[in-house]
């Protein structure tokens, strides 16, 4: 055994919490008949500072069999995903981007100082999504330090890893805007830029403190300012919690017992996973913290 595992063991016994409050992980215990179910919101990019997490997640994490996330992102191939991505995001050869786009929207982008290599071959959902990474990015904020990240590496090689949903069928939700949305989702993402830090902070504030109404009606807000990207919040967050709610119902008729692990959005909200849940006879337990372990 080597010496880091011994060190680990030992000090296993005097681990303190620490930042312990009396607010509530984003985390909630579900009992079946013959299981038992650990429902927690991911924050799907994260900061290194913001670690450890709180040690209500491993410790449910240690609790159960299996692991399932949205997307198993270790199940995936990489070009194959890069592959689909092109496909999907990139336009058609002969098309430029402004021909897409709206007056108001096309002088929002000529404003941008920087803008990615080759963004007048993309489709507007595409860029917007690719300015959002760098925009996080510059932040600090990486993938993979998210919460559902975090957990697949652990549980890699240890523990079953299940998905709820495919990369084809995230992909298809991602592309599935007509124009006229994609042209009104990318003028939000470029009037919201320079508040992005203001934006993922409370996000994060809000998981932290275990919230998944406030983080609900975060992600709502594009909705409110514009009205039609009404359908796009209905493909990205309604129409699947519902397919993932059946999911986790049918998974309380197991015999084995799961961390289940959705976006924080998902969750809040009167059709979200928990409204949809206990619609269905389900009693859902929200767990307090435990506190940040001094290890990691």
């Amino acid at each position: 055994m080597r010496l880091f595992v011994l060190f680990f063991v030992a000090a296993s016994i005097w681990i303190t919490p620490l930042y312990a409050d009396n607010s509530n992980c984003l985390l909630w215990e579900v009992q079946g008949e013959n299981n038992r179910i650990f429902l927690l919101g991911s924050i799907h990019m994260m900061r290194a500072e913001d670690y450890p997490l709180d040690s209500c997640v491993d410790s449910a994490y240690q609790q159960v069999d299996k692991l399932v996330v949205e997307l198993n992102t270790q199940a995936i191939d990489q070009n194959e995903m890069a592959s689909k991505m092109a496909l999907l995001g990139l336009l058609p050869a002969g098309e430029q981007l402004e021909q897409h786009l709206s007056p108001q929207t096309a002088k929002l982008l000529s404003q941008l100082k920087m803008l990615p290599m080759g963004y007048q071959q993309m489709r507007p959902w595409y860029l917007a999504l690719i300015l959002t990474l760098q925009g996080a990015a510059e932040l600090d904020y990486r993938a993979d330090l998210g919460v559902d990240y975090y957990l697949v590496n652990k549980a890699a090689g240890v523990k079953p890893i299940l998905a709820l949903e495919t990369l084809d069928q995230q992909l298809a939700v991602l592309s599935g805007d007509t124009m006229e949305q994609q042209d009104f989702a990318l003028r939000l993402t470029l009037q919201q830029l320079p508040e992005m830090d203001d934006y993922i902070s409370a996000m994060n504030s809000s998981w932290r403190d275990g919230n998944a109404e406030e983080i609900y009606h975060m992600m709502e807000e594009p909705k409110q300012v514009y009205p039609q990207l009404e359908g796009q919040f209905k493909r990205l967050v309604t129409e699947r919690n519902q397919q993932m709610a059946k999911k986790i119902h049918a998974m309380l008729g197991d015999k084995e017992d799961y961390l289940v692990v959705v976006g924080g959005g998902h969750l809040g909200g009167d059709l979200g996973i928990l409204k949809l849940l206990e619609r269905q006879g389900v009693e859902l337990t929200q767990l307090p913290k435990i506190g940040r372990s001094m290890l990691y």
